[in-house]
């Protein structure tokens, strides 16, 4: 929508405003796959803030070779 019409996409105004509410991220369900989606704004994290994966299943990939 940038590109193609010079108008500000809607994600961007939602991720200002996220970001204006002092969120770090986005947890949201996709219309097109029915999962989630997890954004996060790592250029909001601070010293103390930590990310930890939680993945009991073992079903996320382990290294980039499971992505291919």
């Amino acid at each position: 929508m940038h590109f193609n019409q010079g108008i500000e996409p809607p994600s961007w105004v939602i991720g200002d405003q996220v970001l204006t509410a002092g969120a770090k991220g986005i947890l949201f369900n996709s219309a097109i796959t029915a999962r989630a989606n997890l954004v996060i704004y790592t250029d909001a994290l601070a010293g103390a803030d930590a990310i930890a994966v939680h993945d009991p299943d073992n079903a996320l990939p382990k290294n980039q070779q499971s992505w291919e």
